[in-house]
C-alpha cells in the first residue's frame, strides 16, 4: 500500500477519535501514539510491533497488525458502548492479541 493510502487512513482515523465521547486528554495521548505509529510505517526508519498504553505492552506479530489494531480499537473506538452499570459484563470470544480487553 501507499503512502496516501496511510496518510488517507490516518486523516479518516483521528476524525473518528476527535468526535469520539473520550475526555481530552486521552485523546490527546492517543493521537500522539497513532502519529509516532503512522510515521513509522510511512517511513519504515522503525519497524514497531509494541507499543505501551495505559502502562500495558501490547506488542504484535506485525506492524501491519499492530496500526491496524490501534487504529480500530483506540482510535475509531469501535467497541466503546455507554453501559448501564459501573462494572458491565463484556464476554470477548476472539481475542486475537488481546487489545480489546485493554480497550474495556
Amino acid at each position: 500500500m501507499n503512502n496516501a493510502f496511510f496518510i488517507y487512513t490516518f486523516v479518516i482515523n483521528s476524525a473518528y477519535l476527535i468526535k469520539s465521547p473520550l475526555k481530552i486528554s486521552s485523546k490527546i495521548t492517543i493521537l500522539q501514539k497513532y502519529v509516532f505509529l503512522m510515521v513509522a510505517k510511512i517511513t519504515r526508519i522503525l519497524r514497531i510491533k509494541k507499543i505501551t498504553i495505559q502502562n500495558f505492552k501490547i506488542v504484535a506479530f506485525d506492524e501491519d497488525a499492530l496500526v491496524y489494531l490501534f487504529g480500530e480499537i483506540f482510535v475509531k473506538n469501535i467497541y466503546y458502548f455507554d453501559a448501564k452499570n459501573d462494572s458491565p459484563v463484556i464476554i470477548d470470544c476472539g481475542s486475537n492479541i488481546g487489545v480489546s480487553i485493554l480497550y474495556f
